[in-house]
């Protein structure tokens, strides 16, 4: 089956050639943008989210979770299990650093699974109780 020929940027002053999502590199959508901070998403300080993050940090050697890399100049702490998937906010079990990599790859299979899980709502998918008549 052909594909669709190119299209022009959604962007009202762009000409370039849409890439993705009909958009231009340039237009691409920033990930997570209009998140709230961690004080406001999760209920905690930033203080606490350090001292959080120091804790796995000595727990796990300072290692990646997923890889098990060591050298990674950066780590972020990541939640095992997504809140968003009923895992706790603070709980260490649930907490590991992540390098970048890994943290990407991650974020991208939760992107995934929450559109799903939002397009089976909106559809009145699996797990949808018919409304009640009475």
């Amino acid at each position: 089956m052909p594909s669709a020929p190119p299209s022009r940027c959604t962007d009202p002053q762009c000409h370039a050639l849409a890439v993705q999502r009909g958009r231009c590199d340039d237009h691409q959508p920033i990930p997570w943008a209009g998140r709230t901070n961690k004080a406001e998403r999760y209920g905690i300080s930033s203080g606490t989210w350090r001292k959080l993050k120091a804790r796995v940090r000595r727990r796990d050697n300072g290692c990646c979770y997923m890889c098990g890399d060591a050298d990674a100049e950066a780590y972020v702490l990541d939640h095992i299990t997504p809140v968003s998937e009923g895992g706790s906010v603070t709980n260490l079990d649930n907490l590991g650093l992540a390098c970048g990599p890994c943290d990407a790859l991650k974020s991208k299979a939760e992107a995934l699974r929450g559109n799903q899980r939002r397009q089976e709502r909106q559809r009145g998918g699996p797990g949808q109780r018919e409304p009640t008549r009475g």
